[in-house]
């Protein structure tokens, strides 16, 4: 959808603009990992710039920083512009380090990131809501409901008379000819124009894929006793640690981390378990949220039903057949009450 406003102007009525524009995506827009972000919007990205202008000079890192910051900006005016009831809020941001040994990195950040007109500061450990030493502090980022955020643009997209989408449809080919083609698995598109958005490419002649690294993380929306911190926060290391209020629901504030490799991570309930862990270490918890977003994509589709929860009620004295038919995963046996 981003790509879209940013190629064809601030119209999402495209015939308007003379345009016919098709948006193919292989799942359901706003899913995916765009569905299961902290919506965080936000320049600053652990203690990068200090870096990049080492490694790559003070052009290059301005360049990231004016990027960065365009995008910011953007979307509070796409908000205002289309009136998308999306909480969105400027708040500050933090990168924060909880070892002494690190707090000079902390000011080098902030030096470079002020030789780049981006809103940085220092703080210390009285300003910090956590075990923290220093962290780096950015002023006026952002936070917003990502998915009410791109279906409103979506609805405004898909209502024009020139424009569609085609959801639960996979590119399978991209052929580079005059129109181009697009094949998918439920037929093909010919346009003059092709952009390929996705995070990893599906057409890849250049063999990108290979340098790529998926990685896997965790969130949980945890309700507090007292106040939420007035910003967002994230502690790199190993393992991160990632806070985010949420302004329109009271002391709810959602918390992520335990960031790892895509398939390495070993227990995915474990994992949820130890970012359980560092929330209440960190908060007064009065309660935990967490839900599979796939099963809810099977109740809202009807493919599960949540009323639907006991399949066997059997005497105690069956339980040693009963664990074994549910370990096989055998058909019906999903949920088993066991009586004495």
């Amino acid at each position: 959808m981003t790509t879209i406003l940013q190629t064809y102007g601030r119209t999402l009525r495209l015939s308007e603009a003379g345009q016919s524009v098709a948006l193919v995506e292989r799942d359901r827009i706003a899913s995916g990992v765009t569905g299961r972000t902290t919506a965080k919007i936000t320049s600053l990205h652990g203690l990068r710039y200090d870096y990049l202008a080492d490694r790559f000079g003070l052009d290059v890192a301005r360049l990231y920083a004016e990027a960065n910051e365009a995008a910011i900006d953007d979307i509070e005016s796409t908000v205002d512009e289309y009136d998308v009831d999306c909480g969105f809020e400027r708040m500050p941001a933090y990168t924060y380090v909880d070892s002494a040994d690190e707090v000079d990195d902390v000011r080098a950040e902030a030096q470079t990131a002020s030789h780049l007109d981006l809103p940085a500061s220092v703080v210390d450990a009285s300003s910090i809501p956590f075990e923290g030493e220093s962290a780096v502090r950015f002023d006026d980022r952002a936070v917003f409901h990502l998915r009410a955020y791109l279906f409103e643009l979506a609805d405004r997209f898909a209502s024009g008379s020139e424009s569609y989408l085609f959801e639960r449809t996979t590119v399978t080919d991209v052929d580079e000819g005059t129109p181009c083609t697009v094949s998918t698995d439920r037929g093909s598109i010919q346009a003059d124009d092709v952009v390929v958005a996705t995070h990893f490419p599906v057409v890849d002649k250049g063999v990108y894929f290979a340098r790529m690294k998926p990685k896997r993380s965790y969130i949980l929306a945890v309700r507090v006793a007292k106040n939420p911190p007035d910003g967002m926060y994230y502690r790199r290391g190993d393992p991160t640690f990632s806070v985010r209020p949420v302004p329109e629901v009271d002391r709810l504030v959602l918390v992520g981390g335990q960031g790892h490799r895509t398939g390495d991570g070993g227990s995915t309930t474990e994992r949820y378990r130890r970012l359980e862990r560092q929330a209440r270490s960190e908060f007064d918890v009065e309660d935990v949220k967490r839900y599979d977003r796939q099963l809810r994509e099977m109740i809202v589709e009807g493919r599960a039903e949540p009323g639907f929860i006991v399949s066997h009620v059997e005497p105690l004295e069956k339980a040693p057949e009963m664990y074994e038919r549910f370990d096989e995963r055998e058909e019906g046996v999903t949920k088993v009450l066991l009586k004495p």
